[in-house]
């Protein structure tokens, strides 16, 4: 039996996996990749901000999006089979009810942020749309 044989008789998860397993391998080869063609194209600083921002869109995007595209999502596939549109709907609203909070949370707090952040007020903003986006894409 050769490799082609083998990779047809396996169970669609297994595949799913296999091709989940060579999509992370990939991005992860484009991020080593561009690396060093993103720290020569750019400046000090702008890599600087770039670090910072996507640093702190890792930590806020936790709280914005409630991490609901990992896990809760995929446990809700199969416990909501009969009722999947209105389930992706509940967490596509909770998610962006958690960002429209945050997002006020900021303007009420501006000042402060804008501090603590050290990157462009344009780009928390660019930051917030993103939130508010990003769900709809993975769900």
């Amino acid at each position: 039996m050769n490799f082609w044989d083998k990779i047809k008789n396996m169970s669609k998860a297994a595949k799913a996996s296999i091709a989940y397993t060579f999509a992370s391998f990939f991005t992860q080869g484009l991020n080593i990749i561009t690396t060093p063609i993103f720290t020569r194209l750019l400046s000090i600083e702008d890599y600087g901000i770039i670090t910072t921002y996507n640093s702190w869109n890792s930590i806020i995007g936790v709280l914005a999006m409630l991490a609901l595209t990992s896990g809760v999502f995929n446990i809700g596939m199969l416990e909501f089979k009969n009722d999947r549109n209105n389930f992706i709907f509940s967490l596509l609203v909770l998610s962006n009810i958690a960002t429209i909070v945050l997002a006020c949370i900021y303007v009420i707090f501006q000042s402060f942020f804008n501090d603590l952040f050290q990157i462009p007020q344009s780009l928390i903003l660019l930051m917030f749309l993103g939130f508010l986006l990003n769900p709809a894409k993975n769900f």
